[in-house]
């Protein structure tokens, strides 16, 4: 009868929207409360951006940055947080949200590799761009943020949203998911704890950024390395050698703004299989080298023995799949990277569909699921869901769920590709 989202992006919205339209047979409400969660200040998740981006600081470097766990750890809830609730939160100085990711990597220049067409929910008309946009069908970031924006006031979303608003922890009690939350934003952060029926998990894929180990990257200078995520404008990288780690969309799409003004070299894996096969067309003016063997401060060594002086390294590698407020026995990943660690390349386990939890489906996840056609597979996971919670719908047995995973396993491979559709 409750239900909490992780999230007010695309997924956590239209996943508030449908719980609330949901209805029973006879016509009332299947859900008494739905309720969103929202660590930013507004609406749209990856799509808000922000001047100030999240930087990845020279001391993450000089730690365990390849480990989602020192990348973006969790934050401690403050002992008696259970006897709280959100009318009579418990008061605490403001905790330190360093490597808390809140920020999106949205650059002033962005724009959407998907057309106008396809980043809408099946309840906004299509509306054909005008004659001026020159980047037609496709559309900039800002017009995505306001088409959120507008559904989610048309629809009358934010009543239901909690803004700056950190889930914390997420465990089971009985029949009822506890989540402990942080409100921050003010002079105290302001804990409590509130349970539920359910939990959409919307928090999104693209927050905390992931680095492949390298040998020697720590000997890099001061202010020499970062991640796509912070990319925000060309301008700092004006006459210098930069090596952009990954050739994938974020990669590509940066080096067209970096080419013109600085020497541009991708470091990729020879002969790899791009998930979009017009990648290597769009990359091939760039130089190409293979994929990092060491560093050693400036000097950068490739697997081939060829060797690069290099003044920055932008990291295109993606990012986590992270949930800091879900324990291993809730969620869990394979773990392919440098000692046994998650990478951006990490398949999620035990999601059937990409969406409920096989041993609790009352646990689910909106927008596991990757591919152009985002906003509708976000729509399609938000049914699923509302139709499985209000009993209108059944899952298959836990059997049948297991052996979809192992026949995807075996078409895609114990991968990232499990998730693409």
């Amino acid at each position: 009868k409750s239900i909490a989202i992780i999230g007010a992006g695309p997924g956590g919205l239209v996943s508030v929207n449908e719980y609330l339209n949901t209805k029973l047979e006879d016509g009332t409400p299947a859900f008494d409360k739905v309720v969103a969660f929202e660590q930013k200040g507004s609406v749209g998740g990856v799509w808000v951006y922000s001047d100030e981006p999240d930087v990845v600081e020279d001391d993450l470097i000089k730690s365990q940055y390849w480990n989602a766990d020192t990348v973006h750890p969790e934050i401690k809830a403050p002992e008696g947080v259970e006897n709280h609730t959100v009318d009579n939160p418990l008061e605490t100085a403001p905790a330190d949200n360093a490597h808390q990711w809140r920020r999106s990597g949205v650059y002033p220049n962005l724009y959407t590799n998907v057309s106008r067409r396809f980043l809408r929910f099946s309840s906004i008309p299509y509306t054909p761009g005008k004659e001026r946009d020159v980047i037609g069908p496709l559309i900039t970031h800002e017009d995505v943020n306001e088409v959120l924006e507008t559904f989610a006031d048309e629809h009358k979303l934010k009543e239901h949203i909690r803004l700056n608003t950190q889930v914390q922890d997420v465990r089971k009690d009985g029949d009822q998911w506890v989540l402990t939350l942080r409100k921050t934003g003010g002079d105290k952060d302001e804990w409590y704890t509130e349970s539920f029926d359910a939990v959409a998990v919307a928090s999104g894929h693209y927050s905390t950024p992931y680095i492949p180990y390298i040998k020697g990257l720590d000997t890099r200078a001061k202010g020499s390395v970062s991640h796509a995520k912070s990319y925000r404008t060309a301008e700092p990288f004006k006459d210098k050698t930069v090596l952009i780690v990954g050739s994938s969309l974020s990669g590509v799409d940066i080096a067209q703004y970096i080419d013109p003004i600085a020497k541009v070299v991708f470091s990729r894996t020879p002969g790899k299989e791009e998930i979009y096969k017009w990648i290597t067309t769009a990359a091939e003016k760039a130089d190409t080298r293979p994929r990092i063997k060491e560093v050693n401060g400036d000097l950068v060594t490739f697997v081939d023995g060829t060797q690069l002086v290099v003044d920055h390294i932008i990291f295109a590698t993606g990012y986590h799949w992270r949930w800091p407020f879900l324990n291993d026995k809730l969620i869990q990943q394979t773990k392919p990277g440098y000692e046994g660690t998650t990478t951006s390349a990490s398949r999620v386990k035990d999601l059937y569909w990409n969406i409920f939890n096989i041993e609790d489906p009352t646990l689910a996840f909106i927008g596991v699921t990757i591919g152009t056609t985002k906003f509708h597979s976000l729509e399609a996971a938000a049914a699923a869901t509302a139709g499985i919670w209000s009993g209108s719908k059944q899952l298959p047995s836990k059997e049948e769920q297991y052996k979809w995973i192992q026949d995807r396993i075996a078409e895609t491979g114990d991968n990232l590709f499990f998730h693409y559709y």
